[in-house]
């Protein structure tokens, strides 16, 4: 191991050996930089296209958030016209379920007395025999 003066600094020597590989300039042809160019261009026209499908995204996303803000309002009223829907229904029921047991009561009340004044005709027809 030695050290070696590079710029006014000591540097081992492996490392200038390192840095003297990796620093190799290439050449580039003319073939090679159009080549380059029409991949910088090809990556920029694929930016571009990404660009536009985000704003895309962005754009159905606000609908999104947008549709269910009015999907929400229109579902909470949709809900109390339900609500006052199911609610005059079950009244009607009720008041129809009242109406039936009253008619009953009075057939019933119509039958007793019905079977009461023949049971009375019965007994006073086989006293008279």
């Amino acid at each position: 191991m030695g050290y070696v003066e590079v710029g006014n600094k000591w540097v081992k020597k492996d490392s200038v050996q390192e840095l003297a590989d990796v620093a190799k300039p290439t050449k580039i042809s003319a073939e090679s930089t159009a080549l380059l160019l029409q991949d910088s261009d090809e990556v920029k026209t694929r930016i571009m296209v990404v660009e536009r499908g985000l704003e895309t995204l962005h754009d159905a996303v606000e609908k999104v958030f947008r549709l269910q803000k009015d999907t929400s309002t229109v579902i909470g009223k949709l809900r109390i016209a339900m609500t006052g829907i199911k609610q005059k229904g079950i009244a009607m029921v009720n008041k129809l379920i009242r109406q039936a047991d009253s008619l009953k009561g009075g057939v019933d009340f119509s039958n007793n007395e019905l079977a009461i004044s023949v049971k009375n005709s019965y007994s006073s027809l086989s006293r008279n025999v």
